[in-house]
């Protein structure tokens, strides 16, 4: 086995892994979501739900104004995108065409 092929191997194991650390999180809220109440904090702790339950997403839908909520935070971000797009742009022009005292600085930062 060359150098080069268990420099890969290494470097696919650490991002296997990462990816695995990564997922965890996610799949251990994507489970919790559809187990009952009384299964969520049993111990030792069950990563698979005994039984689906998808009441969680219906109750979570219709307990609150969940669209209202939704449409609230698409609109800050969107207006808060416009904001940074009008913003970067033009710094990024000011970058390209003028030269000033702190220009190289303030572009690394």
């Amino acid at each position: 086995m060359s150098r080069k092929f268990a420099g890969a191997i290494g470097t696919y194991a650490l991002l296997f892994l990462a990816t695995l650390l990564t997922l965890i999180p996610v799949i251990w809220m994507v489970s919790t979501s559809l187990k009952p109440a009384d299964q969520v904090f049993t111990y030792p702790v069950e990563w698979l739900p005994r039984s689906v339950h998808w009441d969680n997403y219906t109750s979570a839908l219709t307990a609150r104004p969940f669209f209202l909520y939704l449409a609230n935070s698409v609109l800050q971000s969107l207006i808060s995108m416009v904001i940074s797009v009008v913003l970067c742009s033009a710094a990024g022009y000011s970058f390209a065409h003028f030269r000033f005292w702190g220009r190289d600085v303030m572009f690394v930062l």
